[in-house]
């Protein structure tokens, strides 16, 4: 089984010429392929003319309300009326991350968390100073997965901010898109094909043109200052969590091998 959990022919300084002669080969020493999702699925037929499994890389099912949140407020000495606004994850070029500090120049009524490491990080780090917002943007080193939970559930808003800088960044559905629904965080995500379908179908959330950091400041905006919208999306994730999860998705994964 080959289990393609990202586009190897089109990702950042990669030879589209290069992976494809090899993946192509390679191929034809498999019984299947996985990828996760159909938009995703629908480039490797074009490209290879046999269409993968599309398995999607949801969250496990659990209960929120059984996880403690990380106390962020306390910790940090956070006002009651400043929203706490999280991304985590990896801190990659192509993430949005240093439009997404851009865009925090004219946010005044809230807290940005970024939870994770990665190449950029230190990158990311040295431009928030040399933007004055160390008092806006907070930096925390990445945590254990099974932790991760609680301080997503502190959040108030989870970003997803992802620009289209290949075909990879275009097709991704995204892990942490799901991790904040499966938290009841309202989602604010760039308008690609696989984010903006979850997000506008579920309304969990607002979508905004993918590396415009005008839009997502208008974004965060709106969700810090309406708080009755900010609270319908937090509802509906609490439906939406039910139908993008590994306890569903995992039948695919079962009904590939049983087919095998």
């Amino acid at each position: 089984i080959y289990d393609s959990h990202e586009v190897q022919t089109s990702r950042t300084h990669y030879s589209f010429e290069k992976i494809y002669k090899i993946e192509k080969f390679l191929l034809k020493f498999t019984d299947g392929v996985i990828v996760e999702n159909k938009t995703r699925a629908d480039y490797h037929h074009d490209l290879y003319k046999e269409l993968p499994a599309a398995v999607h890389n949801y969250s496990e099912l659990y209960n929120i309300d059984e996880v403690e949140a990380f106390p962020l407020r306390k910790e940090y000495n956070i006002p009651d009326d400043k929203k706490i606004i999280l991304y985590q994850g990896g801190m990659q070029a192509g993430r949005g991350l240093f439009k997404l500090l851009d865009a925090f120049i004219n946010i005044d009524g809230a807290v940005l968390f970024m939870i994770g490491d990665g190449k950029e990080r230190q990158n990311l780090i040295s431009y928030h100073k040399e933007l004055a917002l160390q008092n806006k943007v907070i930096f925390i080193e990445r945590v254990p997965y099974q932790d991760l939970r609680s301080y997503t559930k502190a959040a108030d808003v989870g970003i997803q901010f992802l620009e289209n800088t290949n075909f990879n960044h275009y097709s991704a559905s995204s892990n942490k898109l799901f991790e904040y629904i499966m938290a009841h965080v309202p989602v604010i995500g760039s308008k690609l094909p696989e984010i903006e379908k979850v997000i506008e179908n579920e309304e969990i959330g607002l979508t905004v043109e993918a590396g415009n950091a005008e839009e997502l400041t208008e974004g965060l905006k709106k969700l810090i200052e309406d708080d009755e919208l900010r609270l319908k999306f937090k509802k509906n994730t609490e439906a939406a969590k039910y139908k993008y999860n590994w306890e569903n998705e995992k039948d695919v994964l079962k009904a590939l091998y049983t087919k095998l």
